[in-house]
């Protein structure tokens, strides 16, 4: 069964950021699946989306990155809220700041 995301209806504020994430494409075939949420604990959900993750990641190719995160990243840096650099470079600060290692 196909059907289309629908977020529940709220009133809140958007800001600018938001309205663009909002308005990105949806991914239209989307299969309904029913997970009971509010009974697993918080590292079932995460084991779950661990899970979701590994699968994705092994075929990046098939997952375009939608034109507004480019937007997002090029206005980020112009504000220089956001810096770029090289993969190399990135990982052995994560791993620095997660476990003190270099990676």
């Amino acid at each position: 069964m196909q059907t289309r995301y629908s977020p529940p209806p709220r009133k809140h504020r958007i800001d600018a950021t938001a309205k663009r994430i909002i308005s990105a494409p949806l991914y239209t075939a989307v299969m309904s699946i029913k997970l009971p949420l509010d009974e697993m604990t918080v590292q079932e959900k995460l084991a779950a989306m661990e899970s979701l993750w590994e699968d994705l990641s092994r075929s990046p190719e098939a997952i375009e990155s939608p034109a507004w995160h480019k937007d997002v990243l090029d206005q980020r840096i112009a504000d220089g809220a956001a810096r770029p650099s090289d993969w190399k470079s990135t990982k052995a600060r994560i791993g620095e700041k997660v476990s003190g290692e270099k990676l």
